[in-house]
């Protein structure tokens, strides 16, 4: 797992901890400057699965405030 703000690394990290698997890595890094992982043996590390918690859609807002639709362009979903 990646996490960018520190306090939130550290919940997840001790989140991850309690699952009690030898395989999970947490990391606390700019994604766009995510560096190659090696194990001990030089060898890279890759990842079996990556789960993503992306960021809000603001879905549930514009159910909730339809009107909003009329003033929502695709520069808004880029943040």
């Amino acid at each position: 797992a990646n996490e960018i703000v520190s306090k939130r690394a550290e919940v997840l990290a001790h989140t991850v901890g309690r699952l009690g698997s030898p395989c999970g890595i947490v990391t606390n890094i700019d994604a766009q400057f995510f560096p190659g992982l090696v194990g001990e043996d030089g060898q890279p590390l890759l990842f079996d699965r990556v789960l993503a918690d992306v960021p809000c859609s603001g879905d549930g807002t514009l159910r909730k405030f339809p009107t909003l639709w009329s003033k929502w362009t695709p520069q808004d979903a880029l943040g």
